[in-house]
């Protein structure tokens, strides 16, 4: 989105432009498969795609119908990634996030979502709430692998978690931004 509101700015088509995405994996399609055969009889087996591929077809390679927690084991695999490294590395990034929500880092660039409730006013959602600012080696150590079973290293403590979010970012040429009045904060080039 970001490139084509970029690309409409540089050939002139636009002077201002918003580029934005959404992503809700609560909210993620079950799928039926393609079959092999026309007009199918017996039960068809439904697929969640939270963790995979949107379009179940047999005749496609299995190649693409890898989910990303197992390319993340896949790549765990390839460089020799452990999972005690895995879980230093997201209990980092766990920190380092708390830290910044704590200090207000993204307050100004986070939209507060109003949700509302049977009773009372609606509360404003504005964090991020897979953070999770009391984890510890030792409560990661106690989690089992979610993708291979037996000698898997991703889990939930260490594998990026389903979430819902969207993004925007708003694109202007030197017309836009004088109209905005607002110091740009980066160039897209």
């Amino acid at each position: 989105a970001v490139i084509q509101a970029a690309r409409a700015i540089a050939v002139g088509d636009a002077s201002v432009a918003l580029a934005g995405g959404v992503e809700s994996m609560t909210r993620a399609p079950y799928v039926l498969p393609k079959s092999d055969r026309p007009f199918p009889a017996g039960h068809t087996e439904m697929y969640s795609t939270t963790l995979g591929w949107r379009m179940v077809n047999p005749a496609m390679d299995p190649q693409w119908t890898i989910p990303l927690g197992e390319s993340a084991e896949l790549i765990a695999d390839k460089h020799g990634i452990t999972r005690e490294q895995q879980d230093e590395y997201a209990l980092g990034s766990h920190h380092k996030a708390a830290r910044a929500q704590a200090d207000g880092l993204f307050d100004a660039e986070l939209a507060p979502v109003p949700v509302p409730r049977r009773k009372g006013d609606p509360v404003d959602f504005a964090a991020d709430e897979c953070v999770r600012p009391d984890a510890s080696l030792e409560a990661m150590a106690k989690l089992g692998p979610s993708f291979r079973q037996t000698d898997g290293t991703v889990t939930a403590g260490n594998a990026s978690p389903l979430n819902d979010g969207a993004a925007a970012l708003l694109l202007v040429d030197e017309e836009g931004l004088r109209a905005t009045g607002r110091e740009p904060l980066a160039r897209v080039s």
